[in-house]
C-alpha cells in the first residue's frame, strides 16, 4: 500500500527553532514531526511513502525518513522554477504520476 505525505512548509515562523529544516522535519520531542506520521503509516500497512515537498528537498526527506519500515520517495521532480501558483498542486500531481497504484474511479 502507498501513501502520500504532504510535506510543504518552510518553517519561517518557527525561526531558529526550525534549525534551517523544512517544517515537517523539525524535531518534536526528539524526532522529526514527519517521522511520527511515517511510523503510523507503516503500522497501518503502508510500504511506500511518496513525500510531496518543495523542489530540491526530496533527498533531505529521503535521508531523514529512510529506515522507518517503508520505502521513502520524493514526490516532486523538476526545478524550483515552476510557477508559484502551481507549487502545491504540481507536487501532488507529480507524486500521483510517480505512484504505482492507480486511483479507483
Amino acid at each position: 500500500m502507498e501513501a502520500l505525505l504532504l510535506a510543504g512548509g518552510k518553517a519561517e515562523r518557527l525561526g531558529e527553532a526550525a534549525q534551517g529544516l523544512p517544517k515537517p522535519l523539525v524535531p518534536v520531542a526528539g524526532f522529526p514531526l514527519a517521522e511520527y506520521t511515517v511510523g503510523r503509516l507503516v503500522a497501518a500497512g503502508v510500504t511506500r511513502v511518496i513525500v510531496a515537498c518543495r523542489a530540491g528537498q526530496e533527498q533531505v526527506f529521503v535521508n531523514a525518513l529512510t529506515g522507518l519500515g517503508a520505502e521513502i520517495e520524493g514526490g516532486r521532480r523538476g526545478s524550483s522554477a515552476w510557477p508559484r501558483r502551481r507549487a502545491a498542486a504540481g507536487g501532488i500531481a507529480a507524486a500521483r504520476r510517480r505512484s504505482r497504484a492507480r486511483p479507483e474511479r
